[in-house]
């Protein structure tokens, strides 16, 4: 739990969703975050974008936690920024787009 608040601090959850979802970062990180996955066999909107899973949760203090807020903020980014080939093409990407603040 203390490394969820550690990386939490950071400046931005973003850039770290990003280093988990491309398995660029630590072990701990990167699987913390899932991409949507379908089994019913019908076409997903959230599958098309590669929406990452927002688990769910009980309690309204854990809608604080990177586990919830990292899939929540990062689906909000446009999917063109989503799938930059570098974490460099990526921050310029955020920063060009005026999506760096949330």
């Amino acid at each position: 739990m203390g490394l969820l608040n550690y990386s939490y601090q950071y400046k931005d959850v973003k850039l770290h969703v990003y280093l988990g979802v491309n398995q660029e970062s630590t072990p701990f990180i990167n699987c913390l975050f899932s991409k949507v996955q379908n089994d019913t066999g019908r076409i997903l909107r959230s599958e098309i974008n590669e929406d990452l899973v927002i688990p769910k949760t009980r309690l309204k203090v854990s809608k604080g936690n990177v586990r919830y807020r990292g899939p929540v903020v990062y689906n909000q980014i446009d999917r063109s920024i989503r799938n930059a080939q570098t974490f460099k093409n990526f921050k310029k990407r955020l920063k060009a787009n005026n999506v760096f603040k949330t």
